[in-house]
């Protein structure tokens, strides 16, 4: 069934620069269902002085709600917008003021607004029925002026909202799979941090990069240039910023959902080398590394192997992580000098660790992590993942390498 589109008739005062017609655009943005955001409608100019637009702005209502309110550029010239409902369907905007001292001084009366101005801004607020897909937002009648009211022809160019699927970002306990509606339980706890730290250092528990669940892991940085959020990796940078979303120091926005992997695309994550960070493949230098030490016997067929941190140059509030498996046995770990911050242990074959409060350790330090301990025979097989390390002060990664082996005793 058709419905009729919603509009909004707005009168604008804004000026333009250099284009060959003065351009008029609304943005475009995507939310999920019952979320609020923002566009904006803004102005180019082309060498033309231009106080005042008028547009129309239609939208569906039967997604959303829509209003309008004065935009930065507006409120820069001393303008300002007021709106009233002409009928259930339409709302009126005028911008009013705008006078000046110095285009009074300049012998003009009306000021001018300046090239790409924020003219308007249209407040969405997404029903909580709406149907995933693409709303238009359409300009049309626009109408602009100049000081002296003489008329400017004004360019548009139409922006959309999409409604969209969306997860929460950090929101990635009791997963069933890697696709949204897979992953989250609508809260934020210690089990989150840990599906991260896994992920992050055990290669074979890491989700392919193409899908939801990942996405919803790569927390840092917040926001990118492409305002979505991540870098594509997961490191200990994600770990810290999950504990901070989950310790309420972060927020938790949503993301649209990437809508699966491409045909064609393994669903297999890729294998970065054990105890190999992004910073050594670039060929920085290693500050120190991870070295594990001889087996010790223990009773009930038991042994445990000592796991040091050894240092080359200073560490000051670093953050750490890393794996440390045989990828069969039932392991477990026992703190050492330096506590973990998080410890997930309880499955078959690697523990995963993090040291998420800083570690300071000296230039040629040797600090005790703590033991791996599992059935005699494990050591020998024990390879350490996905180490990262960062300074908490700057979030800059720092190179480790490991893991290596001593004959040192403790």
């Amino acid at each position: 069934m058709y419905t009729k589109p919603t509009v909004l008739t707005i009168f604008a005062a804004i000026s333009l620069s250099a284009a060959t017609t003065p351009q008029l655009t609304v943005g475009t943005t995507w939310l999920g269902a019952g979320q609020t955001g923002t566009v904006n409608v803004t102005l180019a100019i082309a060498g033309a002085s231009i106080s005042g637009v008028q547009f129309d702005l239609a939208y569906d209502p039967t997604a959303m709600t829509v209003t309008v309110s004065t935009g930065a550029g507006t409120t820069a010239v001393n303008k300002g917008i007021q709106t009233n409902a002409l009928d259930s369907q339409t709302v009126r905007a005028i911008a009013i003021g705008g006078l000046t001292q110095a285009s009074l001084d300049a012998g003009g009366g009306q000021s001018t607004f300046t090239d790409g101005a924020v003219v308007a801004t249209v407040n969405v607020q997404i029903l909580a029925n709406a149907s995933v897909g693409l709303y238009a937002l359409t300009l049309s009648k626009v109408v602009g002026t100049t000081p002296g009211a003489t008329g400017v022809t004004i360019g548009t160019t139409s922006g959309s909202i999409s409604v969209a699927q969306t997860y929460t970002v950090g929101d990635v306990n009791s997963p069933t799979g890697d696709s949204i509606g897979q992953f989250g339980d609508k809260s934020f706890n210690v089990l989150d941090l840990l599906q991260v730290l896994v992920s992050q250092t055990v290669d074979s528990q890491r989700p392919a990069t193409c899908t939801d669940r990942f996405d919803a892991m790569d927390v840092y940085p917040a926001m990118n240039p492409s305002g979505r959020g991540g870098d594509g990796v997961l490191n200990i940078l994600d770990v810290l910023h999950e504990l901070a979303i989950e310790t309420g120091q972060e927020s938790h926005p949503s993301r649209a959902a990437r809508g699966g992997c491409p045909a064609g695309q393994s669903a297999q994550p890729a294998i970065r080398p054990s105890g190999v960070t992004s910073q050594a493949r670039r060929g920085q230098t290693a500050v120190g590394g991870v070295v594990l030490g001889p087996a010790e016997r223990m009773a009930g067929g038991q042994e445990r192997v000592p796991v040091y941190l050894e240092t080359r140059s200073r560490l000051n509030r670093v953050a750490m992580s890393f794996a440390v498996g045989d990828g069969q046995s039932k392991l477990s770990f026992v703190a050492g000098e330096a506590a973990p911050t998080a410890v997930q242990a309880n499955q078959q074959g690697y523990v995963a660790l993090a040291w998420l409060e800083g570690l300071s350790v000296p230039a040629g330090g040797r600090v005790l992590l703590g033991y791996v301990s599992g059935p005699a025979g494990m050591a020998g097989n024990l390879s350490v993942s996905g180490m990262s390390a960062a300074e908490m002060d700057s979030s800059r990664e720092i190179n480790l390498d490991g893991p290596s082996r001593s004959g040192r005793e403790q």
